[in-house]
């Protein structure tokens, strides 16, 4: 005896895979225009987001160099600042010594020095009147003279 009916003897167990139905032409081509019109979407919100990840990876880059900028015009600013600080305090310095120079030499005695030192002190004429000063110039120079010619004259006999 076999009965048909749900869960009957004799009945067959339901599919359990994707039902089969039946499209027409028209359907199937909807479905496949539907289907492309989706996997376009997809891909233009995928481009989208990889743009929207190029532009703030591009922008981070920007911020990156930015501060970097920033930290060397910081970096010249302080050097920049040091030299001038540390030019200022030799001029202070140079100015303070050059102050400082004529309160510790009494006078006349650098004026002294300066003198025995000078070239013209071995000719003996810083003591004299500047009208003298010549004439006793042009003595020296001509002795000067004849005593190196005469010196090559008798080095070449």
């Amino acid at each position: 005896m076999r009965m048909n009916g749900p869960g009957g003897p004799g009945s067959f167990p339901a599919p359990s895979g994707p039902k089969v139905t039946f499209l027409t032409k028209k359907q199937r081509e909807r479905l496949a225009l539907q289907q492309k019109q989706e996997a376009e979407e997809a891909e233009r919100l995928k481009a989208e987001k990889q743009e929207v990840l190029r532009r703030e990876f591009l922008l981070s880059e920007e911020l990156q160099r930015e501060k970097e900028r920033q930290l060397r015009m910081k970096e010249r600013e302080r050097a920049r600042e040091k030299k001038e600080e540390r030019r200022t305090k030799e001029e202070n310095a140079h100015r303070e010594q050059k102050e400082k120079r004529p309160s510790d030499i009494q006078p006349g005695s650098g004026d002294r020095q300066d003198r025995q030192s000078s070239s013209l002190a071995h000719l003996d004429m810083l003591r004299l009147p500047e009208s003298e000063k010549r004439a006793r110039q042009q003595e020296k120079e001509l002795a000067q003279i004849k005593e190196h010619v005469g010196f090559r004259q008798g080095s070449t006999r």
